[in-house]
């Protein structure tokens, strides 16, 4: 996967959360994740590229028991970590 599928991936994840926006802290915390990945995917730096895996890393723990409920956000959160892991991050 190259940068501009991650960054749809990332971009699709944002506007399928933006409809539960409110419900819970996660959910805006998972929106502002997604944009800091975004960013970084568009501009990446050692920082950022630490930064997003981690923030990653939280997401997925966080949507675990949800995964079966979501499962496009699940696939995207999926092939981000694999595009992270192939960037080197």
């Amino acid at each position: 996967m190259d940068a501009s599928e991650a960054r749809a991936r990332i971009r699709e994840s944002i506007g399928f959360l933006e409809g539960y926006r409110g419900f819970s802290p996660i959910v805006d915390d998972a929106i502002e994740s997604l944009r800091v990945m975004d960013e970084c995917v568009a501009e990446p730096t050692p920082e950022k590229m630490l930064d997003s895996r981690r923030r990653l890393s939280r997401l997925v723990q966080d949507i675990g028991p949800y995964r079966g409920f979501v499962p496009s956000l699940s696939e995207n959160l999926d092939a981000l970590v694999r595009w992270f892991e192939e960037a080197g991050a």
